[in-house]
C-alpha cells in the first residue's frame, strides 16, 4: 500500500500512516473538520529512501491521481506537505520542526515535496532529537493536506504548558498559523475558565507580520498598523477553539495541544498532540470513578445482565442512541410484561439498565415476573442471561389450577393464544409499514422537512415502539417454541444439549440476517469470473478505493442494488453514531474481498450441510412411535416459524432505528451550521429532550457544550475498562489481565459439534473483515454485518449471546460449532492461537 486517504479506515493506524497521519485520520473519523488529504505511507517512503527511482516514478503518478481528486473540488487548491514519523506527536515527543514541511504546494509539486520530506527522517539534527528523547528511529510516512486560507490561525493549549495550571491558552493571529507556531511574532494570547468556558484574561501583542498563500509557496507581509493594535480574535471565536481543543481532549483523555484555522466562520482542525511537557497521566479514570449516566439500582431488583442485549447494542453506547434505541426497547419490554399480568399497569420498574455505557437487562425483574405468570418458567430467564439451570421446573404446575391463580393462567393463555393468531398480520403491516416509510422519508424530504418534524419523527411515541412491540413478541414466541421442542427431544431421545433441536431448526429459507452473506458470495462470484477485476480489487490500497473501482465496474448495478436492499445494516446496527453500508459502503467491499479468495466456501455446500443435518436429525426420530414423530414435526415447523419471524421484525427494527438515525443526521448539520453544536459527533452526547431545548433556545450552545463534555468523557474513559456480564447491587468494573493466562474459557454452546483451528479475533469488522477459510471466529458481538464472515469460518467464539441471539441463529444457520456469553474471549485469545471449542459444552480451550 503506497497512498491511503485519511479518511480510510487504513490511515488510522501508525505504523503505516505515521504518528501524526494516524491521528488526522482518528480525529476525522470521530468528525471534526479536518481538511482532506491523504497519506503517502512508511513503506512507500522507505523506498524513496533507499533511492528507487523506477518505483519514484511510479508513486508520482499514483500521487497525482490523488492530489486530482481534491483539485477537482477546488481547482485553487495548494497543499501542506509534512512529516509523520511513526515516533512523532507521540506522548513522550512531539517532534515538532524536527522534520522538513513544505506549504502552498502546487499541485504539479506535490511529488518533489513528498521525496524532500521523506529524505528529511535522516538529517543529522533529527537524528540528534531522537537521541536526546530516548525516542526510536521510527518509520517515515508524508501527509498531504489542502491549506486552509485562514483568515485566523494558531495554536491552543488545554492546560498550560508551563504552570500546568487548568486553563486553555489560545494563542492568534492573522493568516496561516505559522508565525505562531514558529514564535516569529508575538501572538495575541487569551485565557479561558475550563468550567465556564469564558475568557478571563487576553494580551494583544505585537503581531508585527503574517504568513499567506502566494502563487507558489507561502510569502510574508505586514500587518496594518490598526490590526496589530486589534484583537484577532474575538471573545465567542477564542472560546470557540477552546470548547474544540476540550473536545480533542476528551478524546485523549489526556491534555493537548492542537493548531486550529478560521477560514471565514469555519473553524479547521489542522493538528493535534498530547503535552509533552506535562508530566504523564494516567490514560484510564480516576480510581472510584463512575459516569453520572449510571442507572441506580433498585434493592428490590439488584440482578441485571448484558447477556443478548448486548448483541443488539454492543460495546460502549453513546447517550443519544440509549435514550433513543434503549426506550424503544424498555417500552416493548414492559408492555409485554404489562399485557401478561406479570407487573401491575401502575408499577414502574425498570426493564433495562444502564451501566459505564453498557445496557443491560433488568433480570429480577424477569424473574419476578416469571414466578408470577402461569406458563412462564425462571429456567428460560436463567438461561438466556445467567446460564443453564442445575434444575429444571415445569411452567405450569399443579399450583397453577388453584382457584387464586386459575384467573392468572387463563389470562396468560388468551394472551399469548391472540398472539399467536395475530402476530403473521402484525408482522405483514410492521414490513409493508417499513417499505412506506424508506419510500417516503428519502433525502428529499429530510431537507424540506422543518425542525419540528424531524424531532416528531425520532419522539418516542406508542407508533415509534410498535415495531419493537411486535419483535419482543416475535422474540418470546420463538423462544418458547425452540425450548419447548428442546425440552421434548431431551426427554425423548435424551438429546439433553440440544443438538438435535438445532439441526432440526437450521436452514431456514429466506432467514434475514444470513441473506446478505447470500448475497455477497454470489456478488464474489461474478466477480471472479472477471479476472482483471478480481486483481484490481483484491490489490487496491483501501477498501474505498475497492469500492470506487467495484462501483464503476459493469457490476456496479448489482452492488448498489444490494446497499438499496441492505444498506440499513450495518455494525452496531442500533448504534445511531456508527455508519451503517448504506452510508459506508466501503465496509462492504472489505467483506466481500473474503469471497475472492481460493478456498472461499460457497452457500450451496452449506445448504448442503444443512440437509445432512436435518436428514440425520430426523434418522434419530425414526425410534419414536409415528405420533410423537407428528408432534415433533409440528414443534419443528413452530419453532423454524418463530426464529424467522424473529429476525424479520429485527430487520423491520432496524429499518425504523436508520429511519431515526437519517432524521437526526439532518437535525445535526442544521445545529452544527447554526453553531448551536461545534462537531457533527455532539448530537451523539445529548438526548432527545435536550435536542429539543437546543432548537427552540431553552438550551443554550455554551450549556450544551458543557453537557457534550462531560458526556464525551464518561464515554471515553468506559472505553477503557471492562464490565462483567453480571452486575448486581452496586455497578463495577472488572479487570481482564488474568483472562490471557487462562487456558479454559466456558460459555453456552448454542451450535453442536466441536472444531480445532487457528484463532482469528475481530473486534470491529469495518477495520479488520479478513478471515481465512477454516478459521475460528473470535468476537465480541456478532449482528448481521459479521454474517458475511460466517461463512468462512469454522467455528464461532462469541462475549455476549444467548440461546437465541442473532450469532446463535445464523451460526445453526451456517452449521458450524458455536459458544456465545465467553466473557472476556477477545482478550484471552490472540489471532494466530490455536483452540477447540465444543458447541455441545460450551468450553473453549486453548491448546500448545
Amino acid at each position: 500500500m503506497t497512498v491511503v486517504a485519511l479518511q480510510d479506515t487504513e490511515a488510522r493506524d501508525p505504523a503505516l500512516t505515521g504518528g501524526k497521519g494516524a491521528e488526522l485520520a482518528r480525529l476525522l473519523a470521530e468528525g471534526f473538520l479536518v481538511p482532506p488529504g491523504f497519506c503517502v505511507t512508511t513503506n512507500a517512503c522507505a523506498r524513496i529512501v533507499e533511492g528507487d527511482t523506477g518505483y519514484r516514478d511510479r508513486l508520482r503518478a499514483r500521487i497525482a491521481h490523488a492530489v486530482r481528486q481534491i483539485v477537482d473540488a477546488d481547482p485553487a487548491a495548494r497543499f501542506a506537505v509534512r512529516s509523520s514519523s511513526t515516533s512523532e506527536d507521540g506522548a513522550n515527543a512531539s517532534f515538532a520542526g524536527q522534520y522538513e514541511t513544505r506549504l502552498g504546494v502546487a499541485p504539479e509539486d506535490i511529488g518533489d515535496a513528498v521525496v524532500e520530506v521523506c529524505r528529511s527522517a535522516k538529517a543529522a539534527h533529527a537524528r540528534e532529537y531522537r537521541v536526546y528523547r530516548g525516542a526510536s528511529d521510527g518509520a517515515m510516512a508524508v501527509v498531504v493536506q489542502q491549506m486552509v486560507r485562514a483568515e485566523r490561525a494558531g495554536v491552543c493549549f488545554t492546560k498550560d504548558p508551563v504552570t500546568a495550571k487548568d486553563h486553555v491558552l489560545v494563542s492568534a493571529n492573522f493568516g496561516l498559523g505559522e508565525t505562531v507556531v514558529n514564535g516569529e511574532i508575538t501572538p495575541d494570547s487569551y485565557v479561558i475558565d475550563r468550567r465556564t468556558m469564558s475568557v478571563g484574561s487576553r494580551s494583544i501583542g505585537s503581531k508585527g507580520r503574517r504568513t499567506v498563500l502566494a502563487p507558489s509557496g507561502t510569502t510574508t507581509v505586514e500587518n496594518r498598523v490598526e490590526e496589530r493594535a486589534a484583537p484577532c480574535l474575538s471573545d465567542a471565536e477564542a472560546c470557540e477553539v477552546a470548547r474544540l481543543a476540550l473536545r480533542v481532549e476528551a478524546l485523549h483523555e489526556a491534555p493537548v495541544d492542537i493548531e486550529w484555522a478560521f477560514e471565514g466562520e469555519r473553524l479547521f482542525l489542522l493538528q493535534a498532540r498530547p503535552i509533552t511537557t506535562l508530566d504523564s497521566r494516567t490514560s484510564g479514570p480516576p480510581k472510584g470513578w463512575a459516569p453520572t449516566d449510571n442507572t441506580p439500582i433498585d434493592p428490590t431488583y439488584p440482578l441485571y445482565s448484558n447477556g443478548n442485549i448486548s448483541e443488539v447494542l454492543p460495546g460502549c453506547v453513546t447517550p443519544l442512541s440509549w435514550n433513543h434505541t434503549g426506550q424503544l426497547i424498555e417500552h416493548a419490554f414492559l408492555s409485554q410484561l404489562h399485557s401478561l399480568g406479570a407487573i401491575e399497569r401502575n408499577a414502574s420498574p425498570r426493564a433495562l439498565g444502564f451501566f459505564f455505557h453498557r445496557p443491560y437487562v433488568n433480570v429480577s425483574l424477569l424473574l419476578e415476573a416469571a414466578s408470577r405468570t402461569p406458563g412462564m418458567t425462571e429456567d428460560t430467564v436463567l438461561e438466556e442471561f445467567i446460564g443453564k439451570p442445575e434444575t429444571r421446573s415445569p411452567p405450569v404446575g399443579w399450583r397453577d389450577l388453584l382457584p387464586n391463580r386459575l384467573p392468572r393462567l387463563l389470562r396468560v393463555l388468551a394472551v399469548v393464544m391472540l398472539r399467536t393468531w395475530t402476530l403473521p398480520r402484525a408482522i405483514a403491516v410492521s414490513c409493508r409499514t417499513a417499505e412506506t416509510d424508506a419510500a417516503r422519508v428519502d433525502d428529499a424530504w429530510l431537507e424540506s422537512a422543518s425542525d419540528q418534524s424531524l424531532l416528531e419523527l425520532t419522539k418516542m411515541t406508542d407508533t415509534l415502539a410498535a415495531p419493537s412491540v411486535v419483535h419482543v413478541w416475535a422474540s418470546t414466541l420463538a423462544s418458547v417454541a425452540f425450548a419447548q421442542l428442546r425440552a421434548t427431544l431431551s426427554k425423548w431421545v435424551q438429546d439433553d444439549e440440544g443438538a438435535l433441536a438445532s439441526a432440526l431448526v437450521s436452514g431456514i429459507d429466506a432467514l434475514p440476517s444470513a441473506a446478505p452473506g447470500a448475497s455477497l458470495h454470489a456478488l464474489g462470484q461474478r466477480v471472479r469470473a472477471d479476472q482483471t477485476l478480481t486483481a484490481a480489487l483484491v490489490g487496491a490500497p483501501s477498501d474505498q478505493d475497492a469500492y470506487r473501482r467495484l462501483s464503476e465496474s459493469e457490476l456496479g448495478s448489482e452492488l448498489r442494488e444490494f446497499l438499496l436492499q441492505y444498506g440499513h445494516r450495518g455494525v452496531a446496527e442500533a448504534e445511531l453514531s456508527r455508519p451503517c453500508w448504506r452510508e459506508d459502503p466501503s465496509q462492504v467491499v472489505a467483506l466481500l474481498r473474503n469471497h475472492l479468495r481460493d478456498g472461499a466456501v460457497a452457500p450451496k455446500s452449506i445448504q448442503e450441510r444443512h440437509s445432512r443435518a436435518r436428514a440425520e436429525a430426523n434418522d434419530r426420530l425414526r425410534v419414536l412411535p409415528w405420533w410423537r414423530r407428528a408432534v415433533v414435526v409440528w414443534m419443528t415447523r413452530r419453532a423454524r416459524e418463530g426464529l424467522l419471524n424473529r429476525e424479520t421484525m429485527k430487520d423491520v427494527v432496524i429499518r425504523r432505528l436508520d429511519r431515526s438515525r437519517r432524521a437526526y443526521a439532518e437535525l445535526n448539520r442544521r445545529l452544527v451550521s447554526r453553531r448551536l453544536l461545534t462537531e457533527k459527533t455532539d448530537i451523539f452526547f445529548l438526548r432527545w429532550e435536550e435536542i429539543d431545548r437546543l432548537v427552540s433556545g431553552a438550551l443554550s450552545p455554551d450549556a450544551a457544550s458543557g453537557i457534550v463534555s462531560q458526556r464525551r468523557r464518561d464515554f471515553n474513559w468506559s472505553k477503557r475498562v471492562a464490565v462483567p456480564k453480571i452486575q448486581e447491587r452496586v455497578p463495577r468494573t472488572i479487570a481482564l489481565d488474568e483472562l490471557a493466562a487462562s487456558i479454559e474459557l466456558r460459555g453456552m454452546g448454542v451450535s453442536a459439534g466441536q472444531v480445532t483451528g487457528v484463532a482469528r479475533v475481530v473486534t470491529d469488522p469495518r477495520q479488520d473483515a479478513r478471515l481465512e477459510p477454516g478459521e475460528i471466529l473470535v468476537a465480541p458481538v456478532t449482528d448481521v454485518a459479521w454474517t458475511p464472515l460466517f461463512a468462512q469460518a469454522a467455528g464461532l467464539v462469541v462475549e455476549v449471546g444467548g440461546l437465541l441471539s442473532h450469532g446463535s441463529i445464523v451460526a445453526r444457520e451456517y452449521g458450524m460449532p458455536a459458544i456465545v456469553g465467553v466473557n472476556g474471549a477477545t482478550q484471552a485469545i490472540q489471532t494466530g492461537d490455536r483452540v477447540s471449542l465444543d458447541g455441545r459444552t460450551g468450553v473453549v480451550r486453548k491448546l500448545a
